[in-house]
């Protein structure tokens, strides 16, 4: 489905393109034609054939790349390893072991990491179905609710047509109903078609008669049968924005063609008044459009001008060389867009990058492990032989001086020098007390921190609190927001005051909070002041309670001057009424 999806997004940014290129060069009937590729490629989620010319191909080719760089890169980290190992002293035995260990521990956390990442996929297989059916369901209620609801309010107050001007498409024998308040004429129903007319308009008049074959030329064409494909379409794809913008785009050049297929049973002369009629019933109510169940004539503004200047111009012809190139690349797009990878090349489109990535660095971690176990069997911890004893002792006493232990009773006749003894006595005990010292501190200062308690006094002087802490509608997006604060109505250039003593810790500006400054507390909490007309205090200056700061303003996104203040503690953001004392 994914390789579809991606082969769908392609052929309609192709689509998109060939008509942006050749604008009105290209025939109002090719230009609608051309969407037929994307229900074909929609209604057949399959591939008839693979084809080195791909996307799935190209796609897979990618993600071959990425998995021959990871491995390259996993390749110079096994060597950097290798090198590292080599220098170390084979000696030393329980360094390798302690090696094998961690190596053996970090292909414990990747396997688990894969494991992790197999059952969010395996949870995903079970929770996307259930989302798309969801959302079909609802897409596809909502759509059936409207068509039926149209039909009913159509049908309840038809009055039948039979007489009255006469119409140019006398091929196209439907029913023709007048409905009273319809702000334009219609082509609904699907298997029993309809064309209905606003009760207003003058049977007699020329803008009837061109209503009535306009919207028989769109039964002609069959529009209200493809406007059910769309509905379905759109049922089904729901999650694809660009299905979406291909609904919307097709219908618009469904329109330009009927434009050319009434214009073709018109007279030359009555270009001009039909563009008349189109702008006429583009100035009426901004009504929805029957796009997901049928055809209006009323056309919206942005492809209004489009229309108009085909008419005029008559460039609904198309010139033959536009038609031919523009046919000849999307021949070329449909050959990337219909056709499939080879087994291999797909399997590595499917693969996620994700797995790539885990499979990788557990099988670096196989090696590594493997390799270090190898070199602990091949090179084991000898005894010295005894014309080397003293060698050793000597040397194994050295690492001891060196790691700061004074332990030498395995060796008692081998003890260090004097110098050496001292050096190694007094720097071990140094050394624990300097970091009994350092926990002592660090001890005292988190449980003063944690102790001492911060009392706030109120930041300035206001005339009301206009937002409150908690849910709220914001007046500049009027969505539903999180107040992350208090806000103080209070007239421009009003003194803000440090609620509490502390450190400024950020100054600054921004898009949403204006000019904004931040303090830092003894407890960890941190007060913030948004919306500012003026910035006081400077960067790591202490300020103590009740010291003047910055002043009201209104900068940021604010309807009006006031103060933002908030709170947090322990990195979430709190009410500030309730710590306010």
């Amino acid at each position: 489905m994914a390789g579809i999806m991606i082969q769908t997004a392609v052929l309609i940014v192709a689509i998109l393109a060939v008509q942006k290129l050749f604008g009105d060069r290209l025939h109002a009937y090719l230009r609608y034609g051309l969407w037929l590729l994307v229900v074909l490629r929609l209604m057949l989620p399959f591939n008839f054939l693979d084809s080195p010319l791909s996307m799935l191909q190209v796609a897979g080719t990618a993600v071959g790349l990425q998995e021959k760089t990871l491995q390259r890169y996993a390749a110079e980290d096994r060597a950097d390893l290798s090198g590292q190992d080599a220098a170390l002293d084979h000696a030393a035995a329980h360094i390798m072991t302690d090696h094998t260990a961690a190596g053996a521990a970090g292909e414990k956390n990747v396997v688990r990491q894969a494991e992790r990442i197999g059952s969010l996929a395996e949870m995903a297989d079970r929770v996307l179905p259930v989302v798309w059916l969801a959302g079909s369901v609802l897409v596809g209620g909502v759509l059936l609710f409207s068509h039926g609801r149209f039909l009913r309010r159509l049908r309840r107050s038809r009055i039948c047509c039979t007489d009255g001007a006469r119409d140019a498409a006398k091929n196209c024998h439907i029913p023709v109903y007048r409905v009273k308040s319809l702000e334009t004429p219609c082509l609904a129903g699907v298997f029993r078609p309809a064309v209905y007319v606003g009760a207003e308009l003058d049977r007699n008049s020329d803008y009837f008669r061109y209503a009535v074959t306009h919207e028989k030329v769109h039964c002609l064409h069959g529009d209200h049968l493809w406007a059910l494909v769309r509905a379905a379409l759109v049922t089904a794809y729901w999650f694809h924005p660009l299905v979406w913008v291909a609904a919307i785009c097709s219908a618009k050049d469904g329109e330009i063609a009927c434009d050319y297929g009434t214009i073709r049973r018109l007279r030359q002369d009555e270009r001009i008044a039909y563009s008349e009629m189109l702008l006429a019933f583009a100035k009426g109510k901004r009504g929805r459009r029957c796009y997901p169940y049928g055809t209006m004539l009323r056309p919206r503004r942005s492809e209004l001008k489009e229309r108009i200047r085909r008419l005029v111009k008559n460039g609904s012809r198309g010139k033959v060389w536009a038609g031919t190139l523009a046919v000849f690349l999307m021949l070329v797009t449909a050959g990337c867009t219909f056709t499939g990878a080879s087994a291999d090349k797909a399997d590595e489109t499917v693969q996620p990058v994700a797995s790539i990535q885990i499979e990788t660095l557990t099988e670096e971690k196989q090696n590594e492990t493997e390799s270090r176990a190898g070199e602990a069997s091949a090179n084991p911890v000898k005894k010295p032989a005894a014309g080397e004893e003293a060698d050793a002792d000597s040397a194994e006493k050295r690492d001891e001086t060196e790691r700061g232990t004074d332990d030498v009773s395995e060796n008692p006749g081998k003890a260090p020098a004097n110098d050496e003894r001292s050096d190694t006595e007094n720097k071990a005990p140094q050394e624990e007390a300097d970091a009994e010292s350092d926990n002592v501190n660090i001890e005292g200062a988190g449980a003063s921190a944690a102790g001492s308690e911060v009392f706030y006094a109120e930041p300035c002087e206001y005339t009301g609190i206009s937002a409150a802490f908690g849910e709220r509608i914001n007046p500049v997006t009027q969505e539903v927001i999180r107040h992350e604060g208090i806000d103080y109505a209070a007239e421009k250039g009003t003194d803000i005051k440090a609620a509490a003593d502390g450190v400024v810790y950020e100054t600054g500006y921004s898009a949403e909070d204006g000019n904004y400054i931040v303090l830092l507390h003894a407890n960890g909490d941190m007060t913030y002041y948004c919306h500012c007309q003026e910035i006081i205090a400077r960067k790591d200056e202490e300020v103590t309670s009740g010291d003047k700061i910055a002043t009201v303003g209104q900068t940021g996104m604010a309807t009006g001057p006031h103060l933002h203040f908030a709170l947090s503690r322990n990195g979430e953001f709190v009410d500030p009424q309730g710590y306010i004392n």
